[in-house]
């Protein structure tokens, strides 16, 4: 009596606590989502599908919204350094008046009514200024290639780890189902035992509490998988679109 009493207060226990977690990760949701957080959400399945090699994933970084933008800095980067070197050289401007009415002591000039003027201008005292907007737009330049070094190491490794972290949990998966089937064979074998007398009740209290640790621990191994196929599909930006 005093195990079974026991084994209840355990429960209600576990259940206080389940429910604590679940309104905590309901707030979480409505805060991430911005849904009420007792919308009906759609039940997946609960196979987690094998993934793929590892190589086949690590070439969609490249893909990557983050990586795409340093690559586009790293454009513009050089399209303003092009830019500011053209400051080296000689530039040639045209200008035009064009006259309603004019005014001239010379005949020839009153009847003009336009003119063309043409401005060559040598930098010969601003290359100084020059050279160091093109080394500050170059320092730009390897700093943001050096961000996208890191980012590549970092989105590989992220990648890595999410498929380390889905492989892990494929193969857990296996042999806690193997151990599922046995410890529930072994709680009903112990229930049978029990009514014929040839076990007693903490034998089947701790046949119980086996079968229901190894399911728990399956299920939570099993939510790792998909968390894992989540952050997969995250890390190489191939996150389906919501139906």
């Amino acid at each position: 009596l005093l195990a079974a009493q026991a084994q209840l207060s355990v429960l209600e226990s576990q259940l206080k606590a389940a429910e604590g977690n679940l309104a905590t990760v309901k707030d979480q949701f409505t805060l991430i989502t911005g849904l009420d957080k007792d919308v009906v959400l759609a039940e997946q399945a609960e196979t987690v599908k094998m993934p793929e090699s590892i190589d086949k994933y690590l070439p969609f970084l490249e893909k990557r919204p983050d990586i795409q933008s340093m690559k586009s800095q790293i454009d513009a980067a050089e399209s303003s350094i092009g830019t500011v070197k053209s400051g080296h050289l000689p530039a040639l401007s045209a200008d035009g008046n064009y006259y309603l009415s004019r005014s001239s002591s010379v005949a020839s000039t009153k009847e003009n009514k336009w003119d063309v003027g043409l401005t060559l201008t040598l930098p010969l005292y601003s290359g100084g200024v020059t050279s160091a907007r093109v080394q500050e737009y170059s320092e730009k330049q390897r700093e943001i290639e050096l961000l996208l070094s890191q980012a590549r190491r970092q989105a590989e490794s992220g990648i890595r780890t999410a498929h380390n972290n889905l492989m892990s949990a494929l193969n857990q998966m296996k042999s806690l189902e193997a151990a599922l089937a046995a410890t529930e064979q072994n709680f009903k074998e112990q229930e049978k035992n029990y009514r014929y007398g040839q076990a007693t009740n903490l034998d089947v209290i701790q046949a119980l509490n086996l079968y229901l640790d190894t399911k728990r621990t399956l299920d939570r191994t099993r939510f790792q998988g998909m968390t894992s196929w989540a952050e997969l599909d995250a890390a190489t930006a191939q996150i389906p679109e919501a139906q």
